[in-house]
C-alpha cells in the first residue's frame, strides 16, 4: 500500500518533530551544571563573590517572595534575555520547586554557559531551611 505524497510529508514531518523534541528533552548525562541542595547553595552564595542569582518564576511570584539580590527573568523570557547574563561568572538558577529552573538550566547549557548552578529544591527548600528572603521588586 502506497501513501499519497502529502501523507508521506506529514509522517516525515511528525517524525522530525518527535526526534527534535526527544533530543532537546532527553537527560544529559554529562551535564554542564552543578546541582545544589539548599545548604550548599547558602554556603556558596555566602562564600562566592560576584555570583548572579536568577529567579525564573513569573513576576508576581517573584514580588511575593525571593532571595535577596536575585534577578527575575521568567522562564518564558530567558531565551531572549540570556545575553544579559555573565558567561565568565557563576550563575545560580532557582524557581519554586526546581522544575522550571531545571528547564532553564538546559536552555543555558545549550547556549554555552558553563558556570551554572541549579538550586534543586527551589525557593520552597530555601524558605523551609529558614534562609532569608525579601519581597517587592
Amino acid at each position: 500500500m502506497e501513501l499519497p505524497y502529502m501523507d508521506t510529508v506529514y509522517v516525515a514531518f511528525g517524525l522530525f518533530l518527535l526526534i527534535t523534541a526527544y533530543n532537546y528533552l532527553k537527560p544529559n548525562v554529562e551535564r554542564n551544571y552543578t546541582g545544589f541542595k539548599t545548604g550548599e547553595a547558602w554556603d556558596f552564595i555566602k562564600s562566592t563573590k560576584d555570583v548572579t542569582i536568577i529567579d525564573v518564576r513569573d513576576r508576581e511570584e517573584y514580588r511575593q517572595n525571593h532571595i535577596k539580590g536575585a534577578r527575575n527573568i521568567p522562564l518564558d523570557q530567558l531565551d531572549k534575555r540570556k545575553g544579559t547574563l555573565p558567561r565568565d561568572k557563576p550563575v545560580i538558577v532557582y524557581c519554586q520547586n526546581g522544575g522550571r529552573s531545571a528547564r532553564a538550566m538546559r536552555m543555558l547549557e545549550l547556549a554555552g554557559f558553563t558556570k551554572l548552578y541549579h538550586m534543586d529544591e527551589g525557593l520552597r527548600g530555601w524558605t523551609r531551611a529558614g534562609h532569608p528572603t525579601t519581597r517587592g521588586k
